[in-house]
């Protein structure tokens, strides 16, 4: 149907910034590859605005199958992956991709803020959790504490502004 065509163009969406300034280079010497597990296309593209801004190479997936499905044959440095989502949420597709041995850090982004929701997160084999509505200098941080680089060239205005 067009709808499901639709759904398949969004699905899998690899986002380049080959002329970034000055972007953040893992000890290789090869940008961060982001995997951006999200189905809110209004998420999608403001979470790929700022990565592009940061210089990140980044994939968007919009549900818990499509990344395991992803993460089976391409390698990336980290996954933001959102709670709750079609098909599959992100806290089964985390299940299943520790059960795989996938060891690359995952980071929960959900609404949901309570402590309680924190621990499934980490329970399911997520590291680490930001909520959302987040702002861009917590995603910086969050990107800087598991990618182990400080971003350059980023723009530091309006980092209070809520994602």
């Amino acid at each position: 149907s067009r709808a499901d065509q639709r759904s398949l163009g969004r699905r899998s969406r690899t986002m380049r910034k080959p002329n970034a300034e000055q972007p953040p280079f893992r000890e290789t010497g090869k940008r961060s590859h982001i995997l951006l597990v999200e189905d809110n296309p209004t998420t999608q593209g403001l979470i790929s605005i700022l990565l592009e801004q940061m210089g990140y190479d980044l994939t968007i997936v919009d549900n818990g199958q499509a990344a395991i499905d992803f993460l089976d044959k391409e390698v990336v440095d980290l996954v933001l992956m959102d709670w709750q989502m079609p098909r599959m949420d992100g806290l089964k597709a985390t299940s299943l991709l520790r059960a795989k041995g996938i060891e690359t850090p995952i980071v929960a982004l959900t609404a949901y803020a309570r402590a309680e929701d924190e621990e499934k997160c980490l329970a399911a084999g997520m590291n680490d959790y930001l909520s959302k509505p987040f702002r861009q200098s917590e995603l910086r941080d969050m990107l800087q504490k598991w990618l182990g680089c400080r971003p350059q060239g980023t723009s530091h205005r309006n980092e209070n502004s809520a994602v």
